[in-house]
């Protein structure tokens, strides 16, 4: 049997055309051919009337064909599997640049003109959003809206169509104590969590929030320590190695180390945390030197080390108002 065609059939496509809100029974019965033939036909005016105004402008195409482009002639698309066409013709690039270009439109407008439902317009919105915001982290809301020609009011709007926690991440962007820029380079100089707390003076939870926020990962994370590292720690404590040393080898925290050294009955209370190499080294080089001298030979706190001299009766230099060294006379017992 011949396959039914509008090629070169003027009749036969006006006809289909001024009737295409009719049903494929009622019209298969005037032109005395089958329903699902009617239902080609229409495709087929569908697909010829795409290929002249493309897929982006079914505005166009339904008013060839003299109707709206109204919830009636998307369903009668629908029902002749016309979405089928635009689904292989699709451009998904052009695609989200329009809806980026058009971001201050409904999404509705846009859902509408480019055959898409509204929940896949809002993605492509919130993706994007959410990328300007991680571009631009200290950036104030009514900055980031005039990077997308809005007005406040409307890229708010935008933003809480897409579902886009703004507050959130406008109340970190705009935390004077925390400058994200700054944070992303100790992250890339090794800096362990608790090296960021005590740097930018926040708390556990806090810093944990910014960085999940931001999406800042650690290059130095703690790791869980195996006996072999824990008999290496004792190994380069007895070494004269300090405490802050071994705390940035292992990434790990001071008092795990303390721990450690204290269930092998090697870490001193008494000593304030200096082993037997430090108390020597105090002992030998303090007379020689100033309490800022030590400390940073040391690693140790100034105040630490005061204490630890004034135990020990070690003297140390010091100097006098006109910035004179002199020998401290502090302990003298």
């Amino acid at each position: 049997m011949e396959t039914i065609s509008l090629k070169n059939d003027t009749f036969l496509r006006d006809y289909i055309k001024n009737n295409l809100m009719k049903k494929h029974k009622t019209l298969g019965q005037r032109l005395q051919i089958d329903a699902s033939d009617i239902k080609e036909l229409q495709k087929e005016l569908f697909c010829e009337l795409f290929d002249n105004y493309g897929i982006y402008e079914i505005d166009k195409v339904a008013n060839e064909m003299g109707y709206p482009y109204d919830s009636i002639f998307i369903k009668k698309m629908l029902e002749c599997e016309a979405d089928k066409i635009i689904e292989e013709r699709r451009d998904k690039e052009f695609e989200q640049q329009y809806i980026i270009e058009h971001l201050k439109e409904k999404s509705s407008v846009l859902a509408k003109k480019l055959f898409l439902s509204i929940e896949e317009v809002r993605n492509v919105k919130k993706k994007f959003l959410e990328n300007l915001i991680l571009t631009y982290p200290l950036l104030h809301y009514s900055k980031l809206a005039e990077k997308v020609n809005c007005t406040h009011s409307k890229f708010s709007r935008i933003c809480r169509e897409c579902r886009i926690n703004l507050i959130g991440d406008i109340k970190i962007a705009r935390d004077n104590s925390v400058n994200l820029i700054e944070l992303k380079l100790k992250i890339q100089e090794g800096f362990t969590f608790d090296r960021l707390k005590k740097y930018f003076g926040l708390g556990n939870d806090r810093l944990k929030r910014i960085l999940e926020q931001n999406k800042l990962e650690l290059l130095n994370k703690r790791k869980v320590l195996s006996e072999e590292d824990k008999e290496n720690i004792v190994i380069d404590y007895n070494n004269g190695v300090s405490i802050a040393k071994i705390m940035e080898k292992y990434h790990t925290s001071e008092s795990r180390i303390k721990k450690i050294l204290t269930a092998r009955c090697i870490f001193d209370k008494k000593n304030y945390e200096l082993n037997d190499a430090e108390i020597e080294f105090l002992k030998e080089n303090a007379p020689n030197m100033t309490l800022k001298e030590l400390s940073m030979k040391l690693g140790r706190k100034g105040s630490t080390l005061r204490t630890i001299l004034g135990i020990l009766k070690i003297k140390y230099k010091a100097r006098n108002c006109k910035g004179e060294l002199w020998e401290w006379k502090g302990f003298n017992w």
